[in-house]
């Protein structure tokens, strides 16, 4: 398997231990994987009233959350407004990172709230 498979297929892995933990959380999962002209949300959810978009990021080892960078931002932003402006939906949203840290014996996940 080279490289850029292997990182698509722990990307749905860490995406489908996400999805977990929201759910575990009392969240609702809308939509997963909701491609746009702008890109690509991991994970749509509800929590209560909330539309929340949550960008997944996973690394061996490392904190991923320098991944998100202030363009990733931008992008899911878009993605947010384009979702809404479909759907006609005016309801409060958030946006969320969850991240995997897979370490040699076991995995940490971090829920950050309200990220950016």
């Amino acid at each position: 398997m080279n490289k850029q498979n292997n990182s698509k297929v722990i990307g749905r892995k860490s995406e489908s231990l996400a999805i977990d933990w929201l759910k575990n959380r009392g969240y609702s999962i809308v939509k997963t994987n909701y491609t746009t002209p702008y890109g690509e949300a991991d994970i749509i959810a509800k929590q209560g009233d909330i539309t929340v978009f949550v960008e997944v990021k996973s690394a061996i080892g490392q904190n991923p959350i320098e991944s998100v960078t202030a363009s990733k931002m931008k992008k899911i932003r878009n993605i947010a407004l384009y979702y809404m402006q479909r759907l006609g939906l005016e309801v409060p949203i958030r946006f969320d990172v969850i991240t995997i840290v897979v370490n040699e014996k076991d995995l940490e996940i971090k829920h950050l709230v309200d990220a950016f």
